[in-house]
């Protein structure tokens, strides 16, 4: 599913959602560490920048707290502090994971002063020399995989639901993981977050997914298993549920299964592709596509008919190329009812 945000501003940079998951507990500086995390969750950066430079005063000195400090102080606008909160994370702990995301940070701010970090990655512990070196653009690519991964917005349930499960969010993983690297570097260069939630009312209670319905379908939002959304200023929004609702009420189902999960989350990850490369919206697509829905047969529309918006059909085709997820059952029969459309993403997306 893939819309705009209406009355809503969910301005999420590429550089700001990291660690949102991580449950972490300091001896030192704990609850301004707490503060500052959920400052940063309402994307309040100034004071979570405040909250998370008076944790490391107080003894948290950790590479987590000083890359939440570089990501808030970049939020805020303060580009030269968030600069150094960095440049202090690769100094002090090059042998973490953090260091190798605060690199890649420095790279896009300063690209002259990544010079100084070239050889982290040598310098690195056996876990981080093992990640993909920024150095080349195949590496850089993978290591875009472990970026959006790191990112990965946990939201907490509301209305009495249960809590996203482990399963649900290594299913997320491993379909990040799966992405042809040409596309997880798309997104992640691109400003794309990634939020697994229970369900949309858990992440927007007021925005009505639990009596709207999809575009042509008698499908409540909040009864799908994912929504992404297009931002004006950074990349797309995309979301994962991990239970639909039950109908006329707030309480949710069971979860999704595994292989519609994982489904969804190339489906999604398909929508962000084509917000950033406008493939939908391009007249031969469209052309096309309308080639394939009018020679649609019978059975085939009234199965299929959630496809014949041509956002759906091209998310659904591009997440299974980029996923290489083509022989999901689902997937392989909106490749078959949509052949011109597919042929004709296959030859954008290089496949």
């Amino acid at each position: 599913m893939f819309g705009k945000l209406r009355g809503k501003t969910y301005v999420v940079s590429t550089i700001m959602a990291a660690y949102l998951s991580v449950g972490m507990t300091f001896a030192a500086g704990e609850a301004t560490y707490n503060g500052g995390l959920q400052a940063y969750k309402k994307k309040d950066f100034r004071l979570a920048a405040q909250q998370f430079q008076a944790s490391i005063a107080q003894g948290n000195k950790t590479p987590t707290v000083l890359l939440y400090l570089g990501h808030a102080y970049f939020g805020s606008g303060d580009v030269a502090r968030s600069l150094k909160a960095y440049r202090d994370l690769a100094d002090n702990f090059p042998s973490s994971s953090e260091a190798l995301l605060a690199v890649q940070q420095i790279r896009r701010m300063d690209p002259n002063m990544a010079r100084k970090y070239a050889t982290l990655s040598s310098r690195s512990s056996a876990s981080l020399s093992s990640s993909p070196s920024p150095s080349s653009s195949a590496s850089a690519a993978e290591a875009s995989k472990q970026e959006l991964i790191s990112k990965l917005v946990i939201v907490e349930p509301k209305f009495g639901h249960a809590r996203v499960r482990q399963q649900t969010i290594d299913i997320v993983k491993t379909a990040i993981r799966r992405l042809d690297p040409r596309y997880s570097k798309m997104l992640a260069d691109g400003g794309a977050s990634i939020t697994i939630a229970p369900n949309t009312l858990d992440r927007w209670p007021d925005g009505g997914g639990d009596t709207v319905k999809l575009p042509g379908s008698d499908t409540l939002i909040a009864e799908a298993g994912g929504q992404t959304y297009h931002r004006e200023n950074t990349g797309p929004d995309i979301n994962i549920f991990e239970r639909p609702i039950v109908r006329n009420t707030k309480q949710l189902k069971e979860p999704f299964n595994d292989e519609e999960l994982l489904r969804t989350a190339f489906h999604e990850m398909g929508h962000g592709v084509d917000d950033l490369q406008k493939l939908s919206i391009d007249s031969r697509f469209l052309s096309l596509q309308a080639q394939d829905t009018n020679a649609l047969s019978s059975d085939d529309n009234a199965q299929y008919h959630y496809y014949i918006r041509p956002m759906e059909t091209c998310a659904e085709i591009t997440g299974g190329l980029i996923g290489h997820n083509e022989k999901d059952p689902e997937t392989a029969n909106v490749i078959r009812c949509f052949p011109l459309t597919a042929n004709w993403l296959k030859q954008q997306l290089k496949f």
